[in-house]
């Protein structure tokens, strides 16, 4: 999903990938398991954050994914709240 609204402090980010592939979520390595899941728990700022996730195999160009999420300050927040993204 892309465009998310929340007022949650942090956001989880999961995701499946092959095993050997480098993954970068906003400029930090995560490491997966043997089958390519890996997670990562992300601190929101309050306005517009835009999450970076980067996939590279050894020798190929790396694909990749932006998700804009918006922290709204408890006050202003309507909806659901966004707890989990997933980039499956």
């Amino acid at each position: 999903a892309n465009n998310l609204v929340t007022v949650e402090s942090s956001i989880h980010i999961v995701g499946d990938t092959d095993p050997e592939v480098q993954i970068l979520i906003n400029q930090e390595s995560v490491f997966g398991d043997a089958n390519g899941h890996f997670e990562k728990q992300i601190d929101l700022r309050t306005g517009m954050n835009i999450i970076e996730v980067s996939a590279k195999k050894k020798y190929g160009n790396p694909t990749i994914v932006y998700r804009k999420i918006l922290r709204e300050d408890e006050v202003q927040a309507s909806g659901d709240e966004v707890q989990e993204i997933s980039l499956k």
